[in-house]
């Protein structure tokens, strides 16, 4: 497993531990709360049993307490991605906002390394892309417009998502952000590519890479 992989792999079993956590605990405090329910209603002198809240110090009867304690646990587990969401968005900040093509190198090396077809390769070849990106409550969004195909992925970092690219691949991909790198990795078919894009001194580099070949491309603010 390369690093990239065992990154993803460990936040995506962070983000599960957290919701097996929240499950488990609403799920315990709903059969509290179904418990409490029961009582009050066969033994009438419970339901107005009040009980102190350790963390307010306010008292609540104990049916309101369970309610009391989920709602905290709700609100402490949304507080916690709203904050997460906040901080991938400020990290993206550089990469916001739409693109164009105004340097190529290599890119037909690279296309026929992914075994694009001849006149699929002569068409991307001329192609000028503007390539739009936007971050949305931790939604990653990359748009891509050119003459042979406006493309489009949409995914939080570090999760795995399917993608189709222009030339047709269906691929397994994630995006991870990397000391101010973006790094697009796509897998199909025992193959794998990487994208890496960064910005230097204002403008856009994009790095498609393949087996040896790298292909660069420079964009500017539209």
């Amino acid at each position: 497993m390369d690093e990239q992989q065992e990154a993803t792999s460990q936040t995506s079993g962070n983000r599960a531990t957290c919701v097996e956590r929240l499950e488990e605990e609403s799920g315990q405090l709903m059969q509290s709360i179904e418990w409490y329910r029961e009582k009050a209603i066969s033994e009438p002198r419970l339901s107005g049993l009040r009980v102190p809240d350790e963390k307010s110090g306010n008292c609540y009867t104990s049916l309101g307490l369970q309610k009391v304690r989920q709602i905290s646990l709700l609100n402490e587990v949304e507080s916690q991605i709203f904050l997460h969401e906040t901080k991938t968005c400020t990290k993206c900040d550089q990469f916001l906002g739409t693109w164009k093509l105004v340097s190529s190198e290599k890119f037909d090396d690279y296309m026929k390394e992914l075994g694009v077809g001849f006149a699929t390769r002569k068409i991307a070849g001329v192609a000028k892309p503007n390539v739009s990106i936007s971050c949305n409550g931790g939604n990653f969004t990359i748009k891509t417009e050119r003459s042979l195909k406006n493309t489009e992925i949409s995914s939080r970092l570090e999760e795995e998502f399917d993608e189709t690219t222009t030339d047709a691949r269906k691929v397994k991909s994630f995006v991870t952000l990397d000391n101010g790198t973006l790094n697009h990795v796509q897998r199909w078919d025992g193959k794998d590519t990487t994208i890496k894009r960064k910005v230097e001194d204002g403008k856009l580099i994009v790095q498609c890479v393949m087996n040896n070949v790298v292909s660069t491309r420079i964009y500017e603010k539209a």
